[in-house]
């Protein structure tokens, strides 16, 4: 000990104040950086999360109070999913559509002659599938069938009409026509499910117009 006090009286006084001023200030650099530092950043992320909690409880209490009023949004969002898909299905089912048409044309009292679908053309979000139709009927009852299909739930339009073998039944004029019916579908399908149910389609066509006539 005699020997460090010796040694520290032999440095000169503006050194020793150097070094008394020096020692704090270092001893403060370093708790500073190694102890307070951390724990500031620390406390500081913490406060963050604190609020990013406290946002998202606010928020979700919001949900929680509004529940029923979104509940009832989302059903009418369901409602009108189910309207749309109604008018734009998924699938073109041919056989239901010839179904469709068929019923159509005999509350018309004309005659569905032949059904022949074709293939799926894709658009933008949807496809469209045509057929082409040929009728028999008087022009007033052929009106009243397009007037009819255009009414149908499902989106359909008659397009390229052209009448062909104009006879006289009963005093009344009877004509053929020939157009080509668009439906639309969202998904693009497959083509092949137009043409498989094409043969099976027609054969429907034929036994029905029989019964009919009996």
């Amino acid at each position: 000990m005699d020997q460090f006090f010796d040694k520290y009286s032999k440095i000169p006084m503006s050194l020793r104040w150097l070094i008394i001023v020096a020692i704090p200030i270092v001893i403060f650099v370093t708790l500073y950086f190694l102890i307070y530092d951390p724990k500031v950043k620390k406390l500081e992320k913490k406060v963050q999360e604190s609020k990013g909690l406290e946002v998202k409880y606010i928020e979700n209490a919001a949900i929680r109070d509004n529940l029923p009023k979104f509940q009832e949004e989302v059903n009418i969002l369901n409602q009108q999913l189910e309207r749309a898909v109604t008018l734009l299905p998924n699938e073109a089912n041919v056989h239901n559509l010839y179904k469709q048409l068929f019923v159509e044309a005999e509350k018309a009292n004309i005659e569905l002659l032949s059904f022949k679908p074709g293939s799926l053309a894709r658009k933008d979000f949807y496809s469209e599938l045509k057929l082409d139709v040929r009728l028999r009927g008087s022009y007033h009852r052929i009106a009243e069938f397009i007037d009819r299909i255009g009414k149908l739930d499902r989106i359909i339009n008659v397009s390229n009409i052209n009448f062909t073998n104009k006879t006289v039944v009963r005093n009344e004029t009877v004509l053929e026509m020939n157009t080509a019916v668009t439906t639309y579908t969202f998904s693009s399908g497959k083509d092949t499910a137009a043409n498989q149910s094409s043969s099976d389609d027609g054969n429907n066509s034929q036994a029905r117009r029989r019964r009919r006539r009996r």
